[in-house]
């Protein structure tokens, strides 16, 4: 069973400066999305990322609203700054990867998995 609509998938975002990631990425993000097993070679490929943990998060989100996830604090939700999304940590806060999505009507669109270059 899936956490997330397959309209719900969306791409890799490296920032900044960075090429679109190859097809074979965006299949690994899906699957993490999907909560389907990731081989060895695919997780080599996610790097610090922790994979049990993001699905851990992203199974989160599914059942939250946004009163919940401000309750959450090892999140770090917030707002990004000019922009309709919002953000929690992957992994953990001292991890490059973030999960960015919108609210419409109360739930969650444009579901991404990033990676931030600079984390100050």
């Amino acid at each position: 069973m899936s956490l997330l609509s397959q309209s719900d998938l969306s791409r890799v975002v490296t920032r900044p400066r960075a090429p679109t990631p190859p097809l074979s990425a965006l299949s690994i993000i899906e699957k993490l999305f999907l909560g389907e097993e990731l081989s060895r070679k695919e997780l080599n490929k996610l790097g610090t990322l922790n994979p049990v943990k993001a699905f851990a998060r992203l199974a989160t989100l599914n059942e939250s609203d946004e009163k919940t996830l401000l309750l959450i604090p090892a999140f770090h939700y917030h707002k990004l700054k000019g922009s309709s999304k919002y953000s929690i940590d992957a992994d953990s806060r001292k991890s490059p990867w973030r999960i960015t999505f919108q609210w419409e009507n109360g739930e969650m669109k444009n579901v991404e998995l990033v990676r931030i270059e600079d984390t100050h």
